[in-house]
Formats: structure tokens, sequence, C-alpha cells
């Protein structure tokens, strides 16, 4: 992780590069997201929690500026259309999360202005991190597979490497890297270690990129992270009437947590994911919990009573079997 955190530095301008170069090496290795916010120390998150450093001046409106103008390249316009959605996307699979003043038109953001606090998400590349998960979920072959984890426990880390792990199975694998996180990709080159199998869209919205693979590239496997829209699950449906297996992720630190998310419970009705796999909150990154068959979770929400969202409950006790032929028939 000092080679991903150096790394890092060298786009956020001379000035954080020059704080942080000599920071303890320790610190460096344990680094997962270097935050700034104006007024305040320069934080670090690790995996004890955060860590304030208080030895270094504090992030002042010239450091926030200037780290924002290099994490941009002095181009804010054509950053444009990430930045109003928060973040930019870096060289390596790195991503800066942006937080200011909204500049809105007609209800929709068009530009943030006025930076107050900028986190930059280290990422985080372990060869072999997967191996738990691949030999549970896919013990006799290779199925559709959620991803379920609250932030920071590592699902676009998992993500990367199950995609690594099977393209170097000679595996077809098609990688959706919306935002260049999976791939680490800049410039048209991949900065990840993806095996020799593996083809990847960036760039492209998931629903688009799912469909186009499909019909383009002959995956055996499709990964993709966080889906969440009703295009990206009616595209997921697809790959199940098409024979290939889709892997993705949602936000969700349990079951009971993904029980309650309308679109992670719309994925699981579509029939393309077999097992679901939790990772462990407040434990070391990628570590997994359990795995368990869909099946299993879908008859365990039907028969419970402790949702708010009467209309989902009951849908799902008495619609299931409607809801997959319905996906079904729109898929073909």
């Amino acid at each position: 992780m000092i080679n991903k955190f150096n790394e890092v530095l060298t786009q956020t301008g001379e000035r954080l590069k020059g704080i942080l170069t000599h920071l303890d090496p320790r610190l460096k290795d344990d680094a997962r997201e270097i935050r700034l916010r104006v007024g305040s120390p320069i934080a670090l998150t690790c995996k004890s929690g955060q860590i304030m450093l208080h030895q270094f001046p504090l992030a002042d409106r010239e450091l926030i500026d200037s780290v924002y103008c290099n994490l941009c390249k002095y181009s804010v316009y054509s950053c444009q259309n990430q930045i109003t959605e928060g973040f930019i996307s870096l060289s390596g699979g790195h991503r800066a999360g942006i937080c200011g003043t909204a500049v809105t038109e007609g209800g929709a953001i068009t530009a943030i202005r006025d930076i107050t606090s900028i986190n930059i998400r280290i990422a985080g590349e372990y060869i072999g991190c997967s191996n738990e998960i691949i030999c549970t979920a896919f013990s006799h072959s290779v199925c559709g597979l959620l991803l379920a984890g609250a932030p920071a426990t590592g699902k676009t880390t998992l993500l990367r490497d199950i995609a690594r792990q099977l393209s170097e199975r000679n595996m077809r694998v098609t990688l959706i890297d919306e935002r260049g996180e999976l791939s680490g990709i800049a410039d048209g080159v991949i900065g990840s270690s993806l095996g020799d199998c593996c083809d990847v869209f960036f760039g492209y919205p998931k629903e688009e990129a799912i469909l186009q693979s499909i019909r383009c590239m002959s995956p055996e496997v499709i990964v993709c992270d966080e889906i969440g829209t009703e295009k990206e699950v009616r595209a997921i449906s697809s790959c199940m009437n098409s024979g290939v297996s889709v892997i993705c992720s949602v936000h969700a630190g349990d079951v009971y947590e993904l029980s309650r998310k309308r679109q992670a419970v719309e994925i699981l009705l579509t029939g393309a994911i077999e097992k679901v796999a939790i990772l462990r909150k407040n434990a070391p990154v990628c570590t997994l919990d359990a795995v368990i068959n869909t099946e299993v979770i879908l008859s365990e929400i039907s028969r419970s009573d402790y949702h708010t969202d009467g209309d989902l409950l009951n849908r799902l006790g008495h619609e299931a079997g409607h809801k997959r032929a319905a996906y079904t028939a729109q898929a073909n």
C-alpha cells in the first residue's frame, strides 16, 4: 500500500506531496483514505480508525484549492460530469470525493464550487483476497454472485480480484468499470492486474455496457459494482437469459439491510443471482462473513414481518414467481 499511497500523492500537487512524503511508512501502508477539511488537521482513515495528523499544518483554503486543481489536472471543465456526482477518478483506480457548495439549475446539480472537503480513497489491490469467496461460492462452478457490504469493507477490491482469478482460469470476463476504480484505467492503459482474458468497458453506463457486452464480447462472466437502478437490474436479468454469470455488488451491511433495499431485492428476484456473499463490518477489509443461497434469503424475507414497506413484503410473499417470469419475458 505504500506504493499506492505515493502514487496518489503524485496526483495531488507538490504542496500536499511535500507534507506527506516523509510520513511514517507504517501509516502509509495502513492508510485507506486521505481526508482534507478546511481548517482541520489532515486525516488518514486506517484499519484502526481515523488518525488526525496534528504534527502537520491545518488544511487551509490554499491547500484544498491546490489539491483540487491537481486532481482535475487543471481542467475542471473536463471533469465536470464526475464532479457533479461528487467525485473525481484518478489514475491507478483511486478516487477523490468532493464536498462543497452545489450550483443547481432546474433541480439538477450543474457544478460544485467552494470546495471544503476532499476525501481521497486509495485503491487497494490485494492479490488473492478473494480466495475464500471463490472457494466457498464457486465450489462447484461459477455462478451469479452478489457482494453485499457496508462502505469500506472491500467490495471493489474483491470484485477486481475475482475478475483477475477467473480471467487467469481462461474464462472470458467482461469488467464493467464506469468510474475506473476496478481496472485502474487511465488514458487507455489498465493499471490493475486482470489477467489475459478480461475485457474492460470503461465510462459506459452500466446497463449499456452489460447489454453491449452480451451482444458483442460473448462473455462467460460479467463483473460490475454498485448496482442500484431499475435499468441496471433489467440488464442483469438479460445475463441470466444469455447464459452469462454476473458478479456485482450493493451497499448493504447485512441481510436485514439488504432485504430493506428495494433494488437489491429486485436483483435477487431476477434469478441471475444464485448466492449472496456478506462482508463483515468492523473487520479487516475483504473479510467474508457468510455466503447464503438467494432462495434462502428470499424465503426468509417473505416470512418476516419486520419490513415497514408493506407493499414490498406483499410482493415478495405472493408475487416472487410472477416477478421472475416477468423479468424472463422482458429479457427475451
